[in-house]
């Protein structure tokens, strides 16, 4: 993650954004990931405005480390096909 902070990369909408002890969020907003800077995101249902210097860009490492990728590839799938189809069951087997 200390390379994820070094980095200048650009959060895009729909980015999948991680915070230990807060969870999961989306990014709604294109917006530079720098440290003091507030981005746009679907945070637990709600629209709300944060830090994005705190969250890490999921997203954005899945593109660099394969087996990240895919896990999250096959998260996708997942929801994707239980929202369009409620009465399925998806079952994920873990290594």
């Amino acid at each position: 993650m200390r390379q994820h902070g070094e980095r200048d990369i650009t959060h895009k909408v729909g980015d999948l954004l991680w915070r230990d002890k807060i969870g999961w969020a989306i990014c709604l907003e294109e917006a530079p990931s720098k440290a003091g800077q507030s981005v746009k995101v679907r945070l637990r249902g709600k629209e709300k405005t944060v830090m994005n210097g705190f969250y890490v860009n999921v997203s954005d490492l899945a593109s660099r480390d394969a087996h990240l990728g895919s896990l999250i590839e096959n998260l996708r799938r997942a929801v994707s096909v239980t929202t369009a189809n409620p009465e399925k069951v998806v079952t994920v087997a873990y290594p």
